[in-house]
């Protein structure tokens, strides 16, 4: 079994590649040899296994994408007297979503290069504790402005420990330089890629309408939603039933065969 293959595209540890199966023939009682082909690998196929893996990556990243989010939400309100009142306008709002998401780019890019490619050692604990706090003022921000116009800054500077935490998951690959080098570049493109995706959701467009006028028809949803799970719950159960019958016959007709031997 393949657990990393950074030239086969195969660097996500949550699965394996079955490279091929060693038995013994019986009759002879040798084994056959096992042969692994390995000549599809290239640089190429690595990096676009960076590129999902970064994707993949923010994706589940919650707290990550919570900082980001929290920081935006503000940008198109204006601060009056240590409080978020009336809005500003439409350019100077997407300016800002601008400017924070390029510092918060910035930040990460900048710690994540510095950690991978120095290989600094740094425990994880200090950087999680980091990220909470940053997601903590973040919040408190939205909720009554302490940095307002800032904020751009504020993004950069914790977007350093984002990065550095982005760092860990190269950090156990244990690549070559070069390997390390082609994989920040299409790691970061990944992040960054999913990131500008989840920044456009946010302004006006067709998806977001649909998805507001969506959320008026709840019931609706609810009904599609309890269908949908009973339909996966039926065929879970179907398939586990299946499998129990043919695991079943599989030694039954084993049994016999031993018998007849």
């Amino acid at each position: 079994m393949v657990r990393q293959d950074w030239a086969g595209g195969q660097v996500d540890d949550a699965g394996t590649t079955q490279g091929g199966t060693i038995r013994v023939d019986t009759r002879t009682m040798k084994v056959p040899a096992l042969k692994v082909d390995l000549e599809e690998g290239s640089a190429w196929r690595g990096f676009l296994a960076m590129v999902k893996l970064g994707g993949d990556h923010i994706l589940t990243g919650t707290d990550r994408l919570l900082f980001l989010l929290i920081l935006l939400l503000p940008a198109p309100l204006a601060a009056t007297a240590g409080r978020w009142s009336g809005l500003v306008g439409a350019r100077s709002a997407l300016g800002r979503i601008g400017r924070i998401t390029l510092a918060f780019t910035a930040g990460h890019s900048v710690s994540l290069a510095a950690t991978a490619l120095g290989h600094l050692d740094i425990p994880g604990w200090p950087v999680e504790a980091f990220i909470a706090v940053s997601i903590l003022i973040g919040a408190v921000h939205a909720i009554r402005p302490l940095f307002p116009g800032r904020e751009a800054l504020v993004a950069g500077l914790f977007g350093l420990g984002h990065g550095t935490a982005f760092s860990f998951v190269l950090a156990e690959m244990h690549l070559s330089t070069g390997q390390l080098v082609t994989s920040l570049l299409g790691f970061n493109l990944g992040i960054e890629l999913v990131q500008l995706l989840l920044v456009c959701l946010g302004l006006p467009n067709p998806v977001a309408r649909a998805a507001d006028s969506a959320g008026s028809h709840t019931t609706a949803i609810l009904a599609t939603l309890a269908v949908t799970a009973l339909a996966a719950t039926a065929w879970t159960l179907a398939t586990r039933r299946q499998t129990r019958h043919g695991t079943a016959g599989t030694s039954t007709t084993a049994t016999a065969d031993s018998a007849t031997t």
